[in-house]
């Protein structure tokens, strides 16, 4: 009698359905989901949502995505188009409403088709709404531009020494000035010896008389350098912030008594210029 009923009990759980499960899985498949499932837009206008394909089982087909349901006049694109479902891929999908489609509410199906024919959907709610016409702006009255008063001009001229003149290794540079120095700008004589036509040296800021011009000191080449050799002397303008760096250039050197030649500053602008030998 009881060897009878554990027979029955091993029977039932032989043939139980979880067994039957376990060596019968389910055919691999896939889902298809849309995120957010709705979404409202103006005549005219876009919008976009994700689908998102995740395989099921070890899907291991491609799945193409497509859209249906929707007037022509609104256009559904996928990015990507395919994609594998192993385990899963997102799709951005966008939405562009054409301006005449009318107000209201749409479903729009979105379709998987796997490489293997199987097929799964889901449905998006589209909400068209009106276009609004903006109220235009007034258009303010233009506001007259000032008339910029003209920018004064300087014409600047060195008439002591002349061109090609041979001259000492010190001089008084002189000449003529018509007109007003422009805003901002600042007056420097330069000596540059055709040896080096990098190398300049600042003789300082002209000294400018209303009646006179303006003159200048000037040293050309040194004691026992430059006999005999070219050297240009120029007048330059330059702004307020290479002015000063000549100044600090003169304290530095007059202090330390050691006179390096300089780049010509980034402003400069040479108004007049002549060549003189050194005797």
């Amino acid at each position: 009698m009881g060897g009878g009923i554990i027979a029955v009990i091993v029977a039932a759980i032989i043939t139980s359905p979880i067994w039957i499960g376990i060596i019968n899985p389910p055919p691999s498949d896939f889902e298809i989901a849309v995120k957010p499932m709705n979404g409202a837009v103006q005549q005219g206008g876009v919008i976009q949502t994700t689908v998102t394909v995740m395989g099921i089982q070890g899907y291991t087909h491609t799945v193409s995505l497509s859209a249906s349901g929707q007037p022509s006049n609104i256009i559904v694109t996928f990015n990507p188009l395919t994609g594998g479902a192993t385990p899963a891929y997102t799709s951005d999908v966008t939405i562009s409403v054409g301006p005449n489609v009318p107000a209201g509410g749409y479903i729009i199906v979105m379709q998987g088709m796997g490489a293997n024919g199987k097929e799964h959907s889901c449905s998006y709610t589209l909400t068209v709404k009106p276009s609004t016409t903006p109220t235009p702006e007034p258009i303010p009255e233009p506001i007259p531009e000032p008339i910029p008063e003209p920018t004064p001009t300087s014409i600047v001229k060195i008439t002591s020494p002349k061109e090609g003149d041979e001259v000492p290794i010190t001089i008084k540079v002189s000449g003529t000035i018509s007109g007003e120095l422009p805003e901002g700008q600042y007056m420097w004589m330069f000596v540059n010896p055709h040896t080096g036509p990098g190398n300049w040296w600042p003789q300082g800021g002209g000294r400018i008389d209303p009646w006179d011009g303006w003159y200048s000191q000037a040293y050309i080449g040194s004691e026992d350098a430059g006999i005999g050799e070219l050297f240009d002397i120029a007048v330059i303008f330059v702004d307020a912030n290479d002015d000063q760096v000549l100044r600090d250039w003169v304290d530095t050197t007059t202090k330390e008594q050691d006179w390096p030649p300089i780049n010509l500053p980034a402003s400069a602008n040479i108004k007049d210029r002549i060549t003189v030998t050194r005797i």
